[in-house]
């Protein structure tokens, strides 16, 4: 809400930059809202075991908790992983940018240097007088 407002606040601002500050806002919003959904059954986790620690469980309740524990650590751990695809779905300015840097990351990886434009590097056989043509 307050970046909302301080864009509310600045008045007239280039298309180019509104657009970038939209998806911004856009992925940010996401990201909170995401992180927000994934944090409630962990929190709930959290205080049921606390709550119930000291009581006695049957096979059962220790297998449906052990259950809950694990749902709620991996959605608690999603919420964080998601920010990439989030970041990739909400926004075409960090997808152009992933597009064009995917390239240089490839080349750096495997220690090769990047195409420098188009240069003719193909080999013309020649044929001598010396040589017999069979």
């Amino acid at each position: 809400l307050m970046v909302w407002k301080n864009m509310q606040k600045v008045g007239a601002v280039p298309s180019a930059r509104y657009r970038y500050d939209r998806q911004l806002t856009q992925m940010l919003l996401l990201q909170l809202t995401t992180i927000i959904v994934s944090l409630i059954p962990y929190c709930a986790q959290t205080t049921y075991s606390a709550i119930t620690m000291n009581e006695q469980k049957d096979s059962l309740r220790l297998a449906g908790d052990t259950l809950f524990v694990s749902i709620s650590n991996l959605l608690f751990y999603l919420a964080y992983v998601t920010s990439f695809y989030i970041y990739v779905i909400s926004s075409k300015a960090f997808r152009s940018k992933l597009v064009k840097r995917i390239p240089k990351l490839y080349y750096k990886i495997c220690h090769k240097h990047p195409p420098q434009g188009r240069q003719a590097t193909a080999q013309i056989p020649t044929v001598s007088m010396e040589t017999p043509i069979c």
